[in-house]
């Protein structure tokens, strides 16, 4: 029945399955609602006959039918409201490649739902889980023996930024006199975690100041889910002295006593990983 779709539809599919019991009266009411938001009436054109054999259709084909309309299905106002607390117009344009007046219901589910590379099909396997970190590794053919240790904070922000020296991160980060920050350098730039107060993982701090700093939006979505993934492993045929070096603190905010057991963590970490490449 399935063999046209992605293994990572799978969970998608569950939601609208039709097979057992026929299509139900909110699938009905959630695929008229999409239909019925089209502006455009040849876009819309395109849809009356399916919707004329609802009852009738497959399982697939409802699948398929509702992700072809929320491509066709413009943004809500509420919907809108959300996504412009979180991602300005550069933003959008960045992470979409599309004009941010002309978003869909499927950009909404990418954008709130992170970028394909963070999507769920990223298999983890947690080996120590504490309330603040979670350690593990995760599969990944680009590190030894196929695993990728990983720390992960819920309540330390991380910002990472690339593409610039450390005196403008610095001078920056100076601004922000209500925080005490921590830097690292990365392969490929910086990592700024604020050791002054706990934020947790989902606060839409992260992406504020992942704007203001110019830090890398995909990672702040990333966390937006997640929680903030550091990679504590070398990557294969990379020349890698470190994977993280500390350059320096920022501000004069006394550090909070979670934090520093998690800098700790996080520093000791980092040595007993690397030492096993």
């Amino acid at each position: 029945m399935y063999k046209n779709i992605k293994m990572e539809d799978h969970e998608l599919i569950k939601k609208y399955d039709l097979e057992s019991e026929g299509i139900t009266g909110n699938q009905v009411e959630y695929i008229k609602s999409l239909y019925n938001n089209i502006k455009n009436p040849e876009h819309k054109k395109q849809f009356d006959s399916k919707m004329e054999l609802l009852g009738n259709l497959t399982a697939q084909e409802i699948f398929v039918l509702i992700e072809e309309l929320k491509r066709k299905s413009p943004i809500t106002f509420i919907q809108n409201l959300s996504i412009m607390q979180q991602f300005d117009e550069s933003d959008i344009r960045n992470i979409l490649k599309k004009d941010p007046s002309e978003l869909t219901q499927k950009d909404a589910e990418l954008l709130m739902s992170g970028p394909d590379k963070f999507n769920p099909w990223i298999k983890e396997h947690p080996l120590i889980s504490e309330d603040e970190w979670e350690y593990g590794w995760q599969e990944s053919d680009q590190f030894k023996d196929g695993k990728m240790f990983y720390l992960k904070f819920y309540n330390m922000l991380m910002l990472d930024i690339d593409n610039q020296d450390i005196d403008t991160i610095t001078e920056k980060l100076n601004k922000f006199k209500k925080f005490g920050f921590r830097i690292y350098q990365s392969h490929g730039g910086y990592h700024v975690f604020i050791t002054s107060e706990l934020i947790k993982y989902n606060d839409l701090t992260v992406f504020q100041l992942t704007k203001v700093m110019g830090g890398d939006i995909y990672y702040a979505m990333f966390c937006n889910k997640t929680g903030y993934k550091i990679r504590l492993s070398p990557k294969l045929n990379r020349n890698e002295d470190f994977v993280y070096k500390y350059i320096k603190d920022v501000g004069t905010r006394e550090i909070d006593e979670t934090c520093e057991y998690l800098i700790e963590l996080h520093d000791s970490m980092i040595i007993i990983n690397h030492n096993t490449k």
